[in-house]
């Protein structure tokens, strides 16, 4: 596992109680960038927020870790196995609908977004402080939160800021902005010249798509058992043997 110096963007944005919006932009940026990677190879990472997002403080570079919950999502095909942490889980998610991974990653990003700037998150337990409340009431009205989308926006945000989060804070995901809407919402854009930034686009951002060159078919003893065991957690729903035929397929 590779060690990154700083350590959660969490525990970051704890230390200083919320980000400036420049600073946000900057890290959200790279956020947004290392998922459009990943959604464009049709892997969605499900469990995004702060926790599962590593600072280098030297360069204040990002790395997005923890893909146990990531999943393969073929086109034309949606995903149904609810996960990811309560706080930061789409509404489609949590009431257990199949549901885009895309859509569900940028609910999750809108939510770290809203962290960064205000130092909490939009949706949470509700207040409880003799403790009354089982934990399962707790929680169902946390989901009963995400899923009316029932937040407060603070006045302090700029206006790009509550702009791009209600549009991402949307339930009914056909309704949400795309990734790459989000990538090219005025908000991530912003400081640009600050950032020394002369080229806006996506294709910019994460280089051009991965090519596969030379490549060898593989038999059954030549696949690497220890990476095959570690890829079958994107293939959650195809079974040992089809997995196995596909790699030794002339295709």
């Amino acid at each position: 596992m590779e060690y990154v110096e700083g350590g959660e963007l969490f525990e970051y944005v704890a230390q200083q109680h919320h980000l400036d919006e420049r600073e946000a932009i900057y890290l959200f940026r790279q956020i947004i960038a290392a998922l459009l990677y990943c959604h464009r190879i049709h892997i969605h990472h499900r469990d995004l927020k702060p926790e599962n997002i590593l600072l280098n403080l030297n360069t204040l570079e990002v790395k997005l870790v923890d893909f146990g919950m990531a999943a393969l999502q073929p086109h034309g095909v949606l995903l149904t196995a609810p996960c990811g942490s309560p706080h930061y889980a789409a509404p489609e998610v949590i009431t257990t609908k199949a549901y885009d991974g895309s859509k569900a990653d940028v609910w999750s990003c809108g939510v770290t977004l809203f962290m960064m700037l205000t130092g909490y998150v939009p949706f949470n337990l509700p207040y409880d402080p003799h403790n009354k409340m089982s934990e399962n009431k707790k929680l169902k009205a946390l989901f009963h939160a995400i899923c009316r989308a029932e937040y407060m926006l603070p006045s302090t945000l700029s206006l790009e800021a509550k702009d791009l989060i209600t549009k991402v804070l949307v339930p009914k995901p056909e309704d949400r902005i795309s990734i790459e809407q989000l990538w090219y919402h005025p908000l991530l854009h912003k400081y640009d010249h600050d950032f020394g930034l002369t080229e806006s686009t996506i294709e910019a951002s994460i280089g051009p798509r991965p090519i596969i060159e030379n490549w060898e078919r593989l038999t059954i003893r030549t696949i690497d058992r220890e990476i095959f065991r570690n890829l079958r957690t994107l293939w959650h729903s195809e079974g040992e043997e089809v997995l196995v035929e596909r790699l030794c397929s002339e295709e």
